[in-house]
Protein backbone atom coordinates (compact mmCIF):
# COMPACT_ATOMS: atom_id res chain seq x y z
CA UNK A 1 0.00 0.00 0.00
CA UNK A 2 2.92 2.53 0.66
CA UNK A 3 4.10 1.88 -2.77
CA UNK A 4 1.04 2.60 -4.10
CA UNK A 5 0.28 5.24 -2.27
CA UNK A 6 3.50 7.13 -3.45
CA UNK A 7 2.67 6.45 -6.96
CA UNK A 8 -1.02 7.80 -6.57
CA UNK A 9 0.66 11.31 -5.39
CA UNK A 10 3.38 11.54 -8.27
CA UNK A 11 0.82 10.84 -10.92
CA UNK A 12 -1.39 13.74 -9.95
CA UNK A 13 1.96 16.13 -9.96
CA UNK A 14 2.88 15.54 -13.73
CA UNK A 15 1.11 18.77 -13.94
CA UNK A 16 0.59 21.33 -16.96
CA UNK A 17 4.15 21.34 -18.02
CA UNK A 18 3.60 18.01 -20.39
CA UNK A 19 0.36 19.35 -21.82
CA UNK A 20 0.37 17.88 -25.89
CA UNK A 21 -0.35 21.09 -26.92
CA UNK A 22 2.54 22.89 -25.62
CA UNK A 23 5.73 23.99 -27.17
CA UNK A 24 9.35 24.19 -25.90
CA UNK A 25 12.24 25.67 -27.73
CA UNK A 26 15.91 24.95 -26.47
CA UNK A 27 17.13 28.28 -24.42
CA UNK A 28 20.90 26.40 -24.53
CA UNK A 29 23.10 24.61 -22.22
CA UNK A 30 22.97 24.49 -18.47
CA UNK A 31 24.12 22.15 -16.04
CA UNK A 32 22.57 19.12 -14.09
CA UNK A 33 23.89 17.85 -10.34
CA UNK A 34 22.55 14.39 -9.63
CA UNK A 35 21.25 12.74 -6.53
CA UNK A 36 19.26 9.88 -8.01
CA UNK A 37 22.82 7.59 -8.29
CA UNK A 38 24.48 8.88 -4.82
CA UNK A 39 21.36 7.62 -3.17
CA UNK A 40 21.25 4.39 -4.49
CA UNK A 41 25.05 3.63 -5.17
CA UNK A 42 26.91 6.08 -2.85
CA UNK A 43 28.73 7.58 -6.02
CA UNK A 44 28.32 11.38 -6.54
CA UNK A 45 29.91 13.19 -9.40
CA UNK A 46 30.45 16.82 -10.25
CA UNK A 47 27.39 18.49 -12.59
CA UNK A 48 27.33 17.85 -16.08
CA UNK A 49 25.85 19.57 -19.42
CA UNK A 50 22.49 19.15 -20.46
CA UNK A 51 20.07 21.00 -22.85
CA UNK A 52 17.55 22.93 -21.10
CA UNK A 53 13.55 24.47 -22.69
CA UNK A 54 11.53 26.73 -22.12
CA UNK A 55 7.46 26.76 -23.29
CA UNK A 56 7.22 29.08 -26.01
CA UNK A 57 3.86 30.01 -23.82
CA UNK A 58 4.15 29.85 -20.45
CA UNK A 59 8.00 30.95 -19.21
CA UNK A 60 7.55 29.03 -16.14
CA UNK A 61 7.97 25.82 -17.78
CA UNK A 62 10.61 24.37 -18.41
CA UNK A 63 11.80 20.99 -19.72
CA UNK A 64 15.41 19.38 -19.80
CA UNK A 65 16.64 16.34 -21.54
CA UNK A 66 17.03 12.70 -19.95
CA UNK A 67 20.43 13.54 -17.89
CA UNK A 68 21.39 10.26 -17.84
CA UNK A 69 21.06 9.92 -21.47
CA UNK A 70 23.19 13.08 -22.50
CA UNK A 71 26.66 12.43 -23.59
CA UNK A 72 27.99 14.26 -20.90
CA UNK A 73 26.49 12.21 -18.52
CA UNK A 74 29.71 10.96 -16.24
CA UNK A 75 29.06 7.56 -14.78
CA UNK A 76 30.09 4.40 -16.04
CA UNK A 77 26.92 1.93 -15.25
CA UNK A 78 28.53 -1.23 -15.45
CA UNK A 79 30.97 -0.02 -13.01
CA UNK A 80 28.33 0.51 -10.47
CA UNK A 81 25.85 -2.00 -11.02
CA UNK A 82 23.17 0.12 -13.30
CA UNK A 83 21.75 -1.28 -16.72
CA UNK A 84 20.70 1.61 -19.19
CA UNK A 85 18.60 1.20 -21.55
CA UNK A 86 18.68 3.40 -24.42
CA UNK A 87 15.16 2.62 -25.76
CA UNK A 88 13.43 2.80 -22.57
CA UNK A 89 15.37 6.37 -22.14
CA UNK A 90 14.44 7.50 -25.40
CA UNK A 91 10.51 7.04 -23.80
CA UNK A 92 11.18 9.66 -21.40
CA UNK A 93 13.39 11.61 -23.84
CA UNK A 94 12.10 15.02 -21.17
CA UNK A 95 12.00 15.42 -17.85
CA UNK A 96 9.21 18.28 -17.43
CA UNK A 97 9.47 20.59 -14.63
CA UNK A 98 6.45 23.08 -13.63
CA UNK A 99 7.95 26.09 -11.90
CA UNK A 100 4.79 28.20 -11.78
CA UNK A 101 5.23 28.22 -7.44
CA UNK A 102 8.64 29.18 -7.21
CA UNK A 103 8.71 27.65 -3.47
CA UNK A 104 6.66 24.40 -4.62
CA UNK A 105 8.19 23.67 -7.98
CA UNK A 106 6.63 20.19 -9.36
CA UNK A 107 8.22 17.71 -11.54
CA UNK A 108 7.13 14.96 -13.35
CA UNK A 109 7.03 11.13 -13.21
CA UNK A 110 10.41 9.91 -15.11
CA UNK A 111 11.93 6.93 -16.22
CA UNK A 112 15.38 8.03 -16.87
CA UNK A 113 15.95 4.07 -18.63
CA UNK A 114 17.98 2.99 -15.99
CA UNK A 115 17.53 -0.34 -13.84
CA UNK A 116 19.33 -2.55 -11.21
CA UNK A 117 21.97 -4.93 -12.82
CA UNK A 118 21.49 -7.70 -11.04
CA UNK A 119 17.40 -8.05 -10.30
CA UNK A 120 16.61 -6.23 -13.56
CA UNK A 121 14.34 -3.44 -11.03
CA UNK A 122 13.59 -0.60 -12.92
CA UNK A 123 14.35 2.92 -11.22
CA UNK A 124 11.79 5.50 -11.74
CA UNK A 125 11.76 9.00 -10.09
CA UNK A 126 8.66 10.76 -8.19
CA UNK A 127 7.47 14.10 -6.73
CA UNK A 128 6.57 13.97 -3.54
CA UNK A 129 3.68 16.90 -3.15
CA UNK A 130 2.77 16.22 1.36
CA UNK A 131 5.80 18.86 1.99
CA UNK A 132 5.03 21.09 -0.60
CA UNK A 133 4.72 23.81 2.21
CA UNK A 134 8.53 23.06 3.42
CA UNK A 135 9.63 24.78 0.04
CA UNK A 136 11.30 21.43 -0.12
CA UNK A 137 11.48 22.63 -4.36
CA UNK A 138 12.51 25.74 -5.26
CA UNK A 139 13.43 28.43 -8.51
CA UNK A 140 15.81 31.60 -7.70
CA UNK A 141 18.36 32.93 -9.34
CA UNK A 142 18.33 30.43 -12.52
CA UNK A 143 18.67 27.75 -10.30
CA UNK A 144 15.45 24.54 -10.01
CA UNK A 145 16.88 22.90 -7.10
CA UNK A 146 14.93 19.88 -5.21
CA UNK A 147 15.87 18.47 -1.98
CA UNK A 148 13.96 15.48 0.25
CA UNK A 149 11.36 15.54 1.07
CA UNK A 150 10.49 16.58 -2.90
CA UNK A 151 11.76 13.98 -5.06
CA UNK A 152 12.05 10.28 -4.34
CA UNK A 153 13.06 6.52 -5.57
CA UNK A 154 12.66 3.09 -5.81
CA UNK A 155 15.24 0.45 -6.49
CA UNK A 156 13.21 -2.59 -5.56
CA UNK A 157 9.85 -3.39 -3.70
CA UNK A 158 11.14 -2.37 -0.30
CA UNK A 159 14.33 0.15 -1.12
CA UNK A 160 13.33 3.46 -1.66
CA UNK A 161 14.91 6.99 -0.65
CA UNK A 162 14.27 10.66 -1.42
CA UNK A 163 17.50 12.68 -2.75
CA UNK A 164 18.36 15.99 -4.07
CA UNK A 165 18.25 17.05 -7.62
CA UNK A 166 19.57 20.62 -9.00
CA UNK A 167 19.17 22.08 -12.31
CA UNK A 168 21.42 25.04 -13.41
CA UNK A 169 19.80 27.23 -16.41
CA UNK A 170 22.13 28.70 -18.76
CA UNK A 171 24.18 30.71 -18.05
CA UNK A 172 24.50 30.20 -14.35
CA UNK A 173 27.30 28.32 -12.30
CA UNK A 174 27.00 24.99 -11.14
CA UNK A 175 27.41 24.86 -7.21
CA UNK A 176 30.57 22.62 -5.95
CA UNK A 177 31.23 21.74 -2.61
CA UNK A 178 34.74 22.05 -1.30
CA UNK A 179 36.92 20.61 1.67
CA UNK A 180 37.24 23.36 3.90
CA UNK A 181 37.97 21.82 7.53
CA UNK A 182 37.23 18.82 9.75
CA UNK A 183 35.06 19.00 12.56
CA UNK A 184 34.62 17.73 16.01
CA UNK A 185 31.28 16.11 16.67
CA UNK A 186 29.63 15.46 20.13
CA UNK A 187 26.85 12.68 19.52
CA UNK A 188 23.45 13.33 21.17
CA UNK A 189 21.33 10.66 20.04
CA UNK A 190 23.25 7.45 20.33
CA UNK A 191 24.36 7.83 24.05
CA UNK A 192 20.54 9.22 24.90
CA UNK A 193 19.66 5.64 23.11
CA UNK A 194 22.17 3.55 24.86
CA UNK A 195 22.80 5.74 28.15
CA UNK A 196 26.26 6.24 28.13
CA UNK A 197 28.53 9.02 28.08
CA UNK A 198 28.54 10.89 24.63
CA UNK A 199 31.19 10.35 22.60
CA UNK A 200 33.17 12.84 20.25
CA UNK A 201 34.89 12.44 16.85
CA UNK A 202 36.34 13.93 13.73
CA UNK A 203 34.30 14.51 10.33
CA UNK A 204 34.97 15.88 7.16
CA UNK A 205 33.17 19.64 6.32
CA UNK A 206 32.64 20.89 2.69
CA UNK A 207 31.63 24.47 1.75
CA UNK A 208 29.21 25.64 -1.27
CA UNK A 209 31.05 27.85 -3.81
CA UNK A 210 28.22 29.56 -3.90
CA UNK A 211 26.66 30.35 -0.42
CA UNK A 212 29.50 30.64 2.62
CA UNK A 213 28.12 29.47 5.54
CA UNK A 214 26.39 26.82 3.35
CA UNK A 215 27.91 23.09 5.10
CA UNK A 216 27.63 19.61 3.97
CA UNK A 217 28.90 17.89 7.01
CA UNK A 218 29.69 13.97 6.40
CA UNK A 219 27.22 11.79 7.75
CA UNK A 220 28.49 11.23 11.43
CA UNK A 221 27.31 8.16 11.95
CA UNK A 222 28.66 6.82 8.41
CA UNK A 223 32.18 8.00 8.71
CA UNK A 224 34.92 5.79 9.08
CA UNK A 225 35.99 7.57 12.55
CA UNK A 226 33.10 7.05 14.06
CA UNK A 227 33.76 5.10 17.46
CA UNK A 228 29.99 3.78 18.14
CA UNK A 229 29.58 0.18 19.04
CA UNK A 230 26.49 -0.34 16.73
CA UNK A 231 26.11 -4.02 18.14
CA UNK A 232 23.69 -6.05 16.05
CA UNK A 233 22.47 -2.85 14.64
CA UNK A 234 22.34 -1.89 10.94
CA UNK A 235 24.07 0.99 9.81
CA UNK A 236 24.37 2.19 6.48
CA UNK A 237 22.28 1.34 3.27
CA UNK A 238 19.05 4.54 4.00
CA UNK A 239 21.46 7.07 5.58
CA UNK A 240 22.29 10.66 4.02
CA UNK A 241 25.86 10.94 2.83
CA UNK A 242 25.86 14.84 4.32
CA UNK A 243 24.43 16.51 6.72
CA UNK A 244 23.55 19.86 5.14
CA UNK A 245 23.36 22.90 7.72
CA UNK A 246 22.67 25.95 6.77
CA UNK A 247 25.50 28.20 9.04
CA UNK A 248 25.04 31.59 7.17
CA UNK A 249 23.33 33.23 10.13
CA UNK A 250 25.00 32.24 13.28
CA UNK A 251 22.45 33.06 15.24
CA UNK A 252 20.03 31.18 13.58
CA UNK A 253 21.22 27.94 12.46
CA UNK A 254 19.05 24.93 10.65
CA UNK A 255 19.92 21.90 8.67
CA UNK A 256 18.32 22.27 5.02
CA UNK A 257 17.03 18.99 4.49
CA UNK A 258 13.42 18.42 6.76
CA UNK A 259 14.59 15.20 7.85
CA UNK A 260 18.37 14.18 8.16
CA UNK A 261 18.94 9.87 7.91
CA UNK A 262 21.41 8.72 9.61
CA UNK A 263 21.14 5.66 8.60
CA UNK A 264 21.15 4.05 11.79
CA UNK A 265 18.06 1.57 11.77
CA UNK A 266 17.00 0.81 15.23
CA UNK A 267 13.21 -0.07 15.08
CA UNK A 268 11.70 -2.57 13.52
CA UNK A 269 14.61 -2.00 10.17
CA UNK A 270 13.61 1.85 9.96
CA UNK A 271 16.31 4.40 10.04
CA UNK A 272 16.32 7.02 12.48
CA UNK A 273 15.77 10.35 11.14
CA UNK A 274 17.03 13.94 12.56
CA UNK A 275 14.67 17.08 12.63
CA UNK A 276 15.29 20.29 14.21
CA UNK A 277 12.66 22.44 15.96
CA UNK A 278 14.91 25.03 17.90
CA UNK A 279 17.69 27.03 15.73
CA UNK A 280 21.06 26.33 16.69
CA UNK A 281 23.77 28.77 17.26
CA UNK A 282 27.29 29.41 16.65
CA UNK A 283 29.97 30.89 18.97
CA UNK A 284 33.67 30.97 18.65
CA UNK A 285 32.98 28.06 15.43
CA UNK A 286 31.07 26.38 17.74
CA UNK A 287 27.28 25.28 16.67
CA UNK A 288 25.55 23.99 19.78
CA UNK A 289 22.12 22.15 19.16
CA UNK A 290 20.64 22.73 22.70
CA UNK A 291 19.39 19.45 24.45
CA UNK A 292 15.30 19.33 22.68
CA UNK A 293 16.57 21.28 19.68
CA UNK A 294 17.21 17.89 17.27
CA UNK A 295 14.28 15.44 17.37
CA UNK A 296 15.20 11.83 16.64
CA UNK A 297 12.15 10.37 14.72
CA UNK A 298 11.87 6.27 14.06
CA UNK A 299 10.76 6.02 10.58
CA UNK A 300 7.15 5.09 10.09
CA UNK A 301 5.93 5.38 13.64
CA UNK A 302 4.37 8.58 15.00
CA UNK A 303 5.03 7.74 18.77
CA UNK A 304 8.14 6.74 17.96
CA UNK A 305 10.12 9.90 19.03
CA UNK A 306 12.45 11.28 20.93
CA UNK A 307 14.34 15.01 21.65
CA UNK A 308 18.09 14.18 21.54
CA UNK A 309 20.69 15.46 24.15
CA UNK A 310 22.95 18.16 23.24
CA UNK A 311 24.75 18.09 20.29
CA UNK A 312 28.12 19.95 19.26
CA UNK A 313 30.17 20.60 16.21
CA UNK A 314 33.26 22.09 16.78
CA UNK A 315 34.11 23.48 13.31
CA UNK A 316 37.85 23.51 12.08
CA UNK A 317 39.06 21.46 15.12
CA UNK A 318 43.02 21.70 15.41
CA UNK A 319 43.66 19.04 18.26
CA UNK A 320 42.57 15.45 17.62
CA UNK A 321 40.93 13.18 19.84
CA UNK A 322 41.60 9.85 21.65
CA UNK A 323 38.13 7.95 20.06
CA UNK A 324 38.80 8.52 16.74
CA UNK A 325 38.46 4.72 15.10
CA UNK A 326 41.90 2.96 13.76
CA UNK A 327 41.03 0.67 11.03
CA UNK A 328 39.39 -2.45 12.39
CA UNK A 329 41.20 -5.92 12.53
CA UNK A 330 37.88 -7.65 12.72
CA UNK A 331 36.84 -9.67 9.75
CA UNK A 332 34.35 -7.57 7.50
CA UNK A 333 30.38 -8.35 7.77
CA UNK A 334 28.55 -7.52 4.23
CA UNK A 335 24.76 -6.91 4.38
CA UNK A 336 22.82 -6.73 0.56
CA UNK A 337 20.77 -3.28 0.66
CA UNK A 338 18.15 -4.30 1.99
CA UNK A 339 20.10 -5.00 5.26
CA UNK A 340 20.10 -8.81 4.57
CA UNK A 341 23.46 -10.47 6.12
CA UNK A 342 25.81 -12.20 3.31
CA UNK A 343 27.27 -15.16 4.20
CA UNK A 344 29.57 -13.60 1.31
CA UNK A 345 29.88 -10.81 -1.20
CA UNK A 346 31.26 -12.34 -4.00
CA UNK A 347 28.05 -12.35 -6.42
CA UNK A 348 28.36 -8.59 -8.43
CA UNK A 349 26.29 -5.91 -6.58
CA UNK A 350 26.32 -3.31 -3.94
CA UNK A 351 27.07 -4.20 -0.41
CA UNK A 352 26.98 -2.61 3.01
CA UNK A 353 30.93 -3.56 4.63
CA UNK A 354 30.72 -3.31 8.11
CA UNK A 355 34.17 -3.83 10.11
CA UNK A 356 34.57 -2.99 13.51
CA UNK A 357 32.80 0.01 14.07
CA UNK A 358 33.01 1.72 10.62
CA UNK A 359 30.92 0.75 7.80
CA UNK A 360 30.58 1.71 4.08
CA UNK A 361 29.27 1.08 0.53
CA UNK A 362 31.73 -1.77 -1.57
CA UNK A 363 30.94 -2.35 -5.10
CA UNK A 364 31.44 -5.55 -6.35
CA UNK A 365 31.96 -6.38 -10.01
Amino acid sequence: MKKLYFLATAALMAGSAMADDLVYESIGTGSFQDGLIECICGVTSEAWAIDVQQCTTDENLYRIENPYAAEACPFDWDAIGIAFDQARAAEYDYWYIDCTNTTAVTWSTFYPGLSIADTGYEIGVFYDNRYAAYECSTFADGIIKAVPYSLYTWWSDADWGYFNTIVYLPGVEPETWNYVYQAKYTDGFWSLYTETEPQSWMVNVYESSLTPGLLRVENPYLAATCPLDFGDVVVGPSGDTFWEIDATDPDAIWQTNIYFSTGVEILSGYPVFFYQEIKATQEAKVITWAAEALGAWYMYSNSSYTYLNETVLELDATEGISCIATESQEAPVYYNLQGIRMDNATAPGIYIKKQGNASSKVLVK
